[in-house]
This record gives C-alpha cells, sequence and structure tokens, in this order.
C-alpha cells in the first residue's frame, strides 16, 4: 500500500497531484491524506474514498506527528508555503512554514521511520543569486540546505523540488497573476496590474509538473526533472497572457469568434506552441467560472 501524506496539499498543485495519483496508480494500493491549514475544506477535488482530508496547525508539531504515527505515510510531500516574497512580509510566518515546519517533519522522520520518502517543494525565487533576498527567499533557502545536509548525514530518503511559477485549475490565490485576474474577471471587479507589461514570463502548468513529478516519485530518481519541467514551460510578456485571458473570457459564448481570435493570435504572438498555452488557460478558466458562478 503507498500512502501518500500531502502536507498544505489542498492548492492547485496538490490538486493535480491527486488527480494524477488517481488516474495513474491502482486505486486498491494507494491512500491518500491530506493535510491543509484552511478553515474549510476545499469542494473541488475528487470524491473519493481513497482521499481524507485533515485539519493540521503550522504552529504545533504534534499535530503533524500524531497524523505520521496513525497513517504510517510511505511519501510525505510538503507543499505548504507562505507566498508573500515582499518586504513587508510576516517574519514569523513566513519562518513558522517556509523554514522551521519542513525541518522538523525531516526530524519527525528520523525519529519515527526513517524509511518514509520526504519531497520538500521548495521554489525558484529560493535563488539568492537571481532574487531579491526577501525573508520568502531566505527561508525557502536555508530550509533546502539543511534537509540536503541532514538527509546525506543520516541518510534519509529527501528530495528538494525547486518548482517554476505555475498556474492551473484549483489555485485560488489572490496573489498569482493568473488566478487573481481571471477571477477578477468572473466576479468583474476591478484589479491593478502593476507589473510592466513587457516583462517576460515563465510559467508551467500545474497539471503537467504533476505528471512528471508522480513519475519522479514512483521511480525515485528526480535526476532529470528540471530537464523535463523545461520542455512545459512557456515564455510570454505579461501583456500577451493578459490579452489571452482577456480573449477567453470575451469569447466564451460565441465560439466562431473564438476560433477566428485564436488563430489570429497564434500567428501574431510570437509564443511557441501558442495553441497547448491557450488550451490549459481556457481549462483553468472554466474552473473558476465553476467555481464563483
Amino acid at each position: 500500500m503507498t500512502r501518500f501524506l500531502l502536507i498544505g496539499g489542498s492548492g492547485h498543485l496538490g490538486y493535480a497531484l491527486v488527480n494524477e495519483i488517481l488516474n495513474v496508480l491502482n486505486l486498491d494500493q494507494i491512500c491518500i491524506t491530506i493535510l491543509t491549514r484552511k478553515k474549510s475544506l476545499p469542494v473541488y477535488f475528487p470524491n473519493n474514498k481513497k482521499i481524507s482530508f485533515k485539519k493540521y496547525n503550522p504552529n504545533d508539531i504534534n499535530t503533524i506527528k500524531t497524523y505520521i504515527h496513525e497513517i504510517k505515510p510511505s511519501t510525505i510531500i510538503y507543499l505548504s508555503s507562505d507566498n508573500d516574497n515582499t518586504e513587508f512580509a510576516d517574519v514569523f510566518k513566513s519562518s513558522e512554514v517556509n523554514l522551521f515546519l519542513p525541518i522538523k517533519i525531516l526530524l519527525l522522520i528520523k525519529e519515527i521511520n526513517s524509511d518514509i520518502k520526504y519531497i520538500f517543494l521548495s521554489s525558484s525565487l529560493s535563488n539568492l543569486k537571481s532574487s531579491k533576498s526577501f525573508i520568502y527567499s531566505i527561508n525557502k533557502n536555508f530550509a533546502e540546505q539543511y534537509i540536503d545536509k541532514f538527509s546525506e548525514r543520516f541518510q534519509l530518503n529527501s528530495n528538494v523540488i525547486l518548482l517554476p511559477s505555475l498556474f492551473g485549475p484549483g489555485d485560488l490565490s489572490k496573489r498569482r497573476l493568473v488566478s487573481s485576474y481571471m477571477q477578477s474577471l468572473i466576479n468583474k471587479s476591478n484589479i491593478e496590474i502593476q507589473q510592466d507589461f513587457r516583462k517576460n514570463l515563465t510559467i508551467v502548468y500545474s497539471k503537467e509538473v504533476a505528471k512528471i513529478f508522480l513519475k519522479k516519485i514512483i521511480t525515485n530518481n528526480f535526476q532529470d526533472f528540471y530537464d523535463s519541467i523545461n520542455l512545459k514551460k512557456f515564455l510570454i510578456t505579461i501583456g500577451d497572457l493578459l490579452e489571452i485571458i482577456d480573449l477567453i473570457h470575451e469569447s466564451k459564448n460565441d465560439s466562431n469568434e473564438l476560433d477566428l481570435k485564436v488563430k489570429y493570435i497564434a500567428n501574431s504572438k510570437n509564443v511557441k506552441n501558442y495553441e497547448i498555452l491557450y488550451t490549459q488557460l481556457l481549462e483553468t478558466y472554466d474552473f473558476y467560472k465553476k467555481q464563483l458562478t
């Protein structure tokens, strides 16, 4: 029995990963437990008896320790994050979620069962050489280094994965560009984009990441993970990305007009594999439309 324990797995990557697990693995041989800090449980996850949600307190490691004893997971995936990467971030909240808690979980694994596979999902923003060294980046970077060194010292099966900027169904964040912009359009609310529309973004669809991620978990080999992810990335300006989302929103009820505009933008925008990106954004938009209306 493969028992997955997803800590902070109620977001869009957790949603994508859970669906991928259900699609790929034998249902008789899996068990998925998702720990969440949210006050209300997400209703958009698959209604499947193999999935259970539990509440946990990030300020009380004993809540997680209890679940590890009860569930006896074979794989623990830490997805939780405080995503405020500004100079105004709450230092204590960021440090607890992004640094101390993932380290405490590693110590629990050593104490309870050193055979547990532990995967810490971090962010490409933790690269202090290429991003502003706000508390978010520093905490993520320190956690990565500690987990690597500690796991090497005590021969624990741990992996640190740096994720790029993701988008996809299940992301209800008000901070990330795609989710906040789509929600504002559907809710007919104003949103101020303060970023330079000419700035390039590199984004990846969370479902594609989940597919690659699960394969690596099954084989326990993350050696070419980043090469695989790079093949799924899209490089696009903020302005072009928002124009595509506007197109989806404005043309939702006119398929003929939509087809014409898709062909026009596909020819005029310098975006490789534009049609794939469009399909992924359309699926994401449909998710929000269903949840918000």
